[in-house]
């Protein structure tokens, strides 16, 4: 069963006898599936999510958590994991629901790719694993937090510029400057969101797109430039309504209104 791909009484073959796709719906206590590695081996796990925010976790057989992400695709929202196994056995893969709204939200998994780890494959692992630990200590909202979270940030960006990996960093760079806005670093923060705004556009993702100028609007309004913060907000509700984003549109169309342009 090396390389299956399961889920209860379901399997499917391995990425190189065909794509292993598997339909679910997260429910509250989320999804499982298993994949069977033997140590060095490389995973990559898809997920599309048509509704709602979904995460993924890799789990090691002893359940330690390997790596988690949480970083929406361009088109479809797909989320994409790669860990690589550090011991052999049947190491878990958990989707879960990253919204704080209930509800059911379908998705398919589909095991991508599972073969042996080559350097970049490592590099690209822990640079996820790094890029993870930075969101949570941007969390924390502290000064000394801040600081791990930009160096983790820089850390995952570096790696994923090396391997031409634009989404990845789109992502990183987003929350460089989220974390910018969050130390009142306004120049630096409205640099950082034009490049990811621009990058965003260039890989055709405006559902990122829209939240980049959200963010790049919210901090021209911060800086008393409420002519650039209307401009922006007014673009950002323009493709949060092209991608269907109903909640984003509602927070562009509040910052609107405390920009004056509503």
């Amino acid at each position: 069963h090396r390389g299956c791909l399961a889920i209860g009484e379901r399997t499917a073959p391995a990425a190189w006898q065909g794509w292993a796709t598997i339909e679910d719906v997260v429910r509250d206590t989320g999804a499982s599936f298993t994949v069977l590695m033997t140590t060095g081996d490389a995973a990559e796990i898809e997920v599309s999510q048509p509704r709602g925010d979904l995460r993924l976790r890799a789990l090691d057989p002893n359940g330690e958590e390997l790596v988690r992400a949480n970083m929406r695709r361009p088109a479809q929202g797909n989320e994409r994991l790669l860990f690589v196994a550090r011991s052999d056995g049947a190491h878990v893969v958990r989707v879960e629901s990253a919204s704080s709204q209930p509800g059911e939200a379908p998705f398919a998994v589909t095991l991508t790719a599972l073969r042996p780890s080559t350097d970049a494959d490592r590099a690209f692992a822990e640079a996820v694993k790094t890029f993870a630990a930075a969101e949570r200590d941007l969390a924390l909202g502290t000064g000394e937090a801040r600081t791990r979270a930009l160096a983790g940030f820089r850390q995952s960006l570096d790696v994923w510029k090396a391997q031409g990996a634009r989404y990845e960093q789109a992502a990183a760079l987003q929350q460089i400057g989220l974390a910018h806005m969050q130390a009142a670093n306004l120049a630096e923060a409205v640099a950082t969101l034009e490049e990811t705004a621009r990058l965003r556009r260039e890989i055709g993702d405006p559902y990122g797109e829209g939240v980049a100028l959200h963010n790049l609007a919210s901090t021209h309004h911060r800086r008393g430039d409420y002519e650039a913060s209307v401009k922006f907000y007014a673009r950002a509700l323009e493709l949060r309504r092209q991608v269907g984003d109903r909640g984003g549109e509602a927070w562009t169309l509040m910052g609107q209104g405390s920009s004056g342009a509503i």
